[in-house]
């Protein structure tokens, strides 16, 4: 914890020792523990001096859908593990929007995977063409230019 500071209520004191123990990183629901309304206390008083942060609620406009993928990330010196991807297949899916803009669409194809993406790339390079070198020799410089 990076905050620490002496609760005044006994019920902020109890709600507190309580989320520490049952759910000391990871979001909670006020409606999981035994006295809700000794818990909502606790929690005002929590966020009033920077000891829980309120996770924020996500809505989007009536009537419109939403995907939403989640994956677990580590960050490793090696590069970026992904361990729960979900699997998604866009062929299942129809929508009347299409990304347009060139660099999101080339950031969107890039992989999390270093390795994967270092492979990509070096496919990518040994199946670009190769320009053809110049065959002819620069031109000689002109009389005057020798002169000086």
């Amino acid at each position: 914890m990076e905050t620490s500071y002496s609760l005044k209520l006994k019920h902020s004191r109890a709600f507190f020792h309580a989320i520490s123990e049952k759910h000391p990183t990871m979001p909670f629901s006020v409606a999981s523990l035994k006295d809700a309304t000794a818990a909502r206390v606790g929690v005002a008083e929590c966020i009033n001096h920077d000891l829980l942060h309120m996770y924020p609620v996500l809505t989007e406009k009536s009537g419109e859908f939403v995907a939403q993928f989640k994956a677990t990330v580590v960050l490793l010196p090696t590069g970026t593990l992904v361990l729960n991807e979900t699997p998604f297949d866009e062929s299942l899916y129809e929508t009347t929007y299409k990304i347009e803009d060139k660099a999101i669409l080339e950031l969107l194809a890039q992989s999390l995977d270093r390795k994967k993406a270092k492979k990509e790339k070096a496919v990518k390079t040994e199946k670009a063409p190769v320009a053809p070198a110049a065959t002819a020799a620069p031109a000689a410089p002109a009389k005057e230019e020798q002169k000086k």
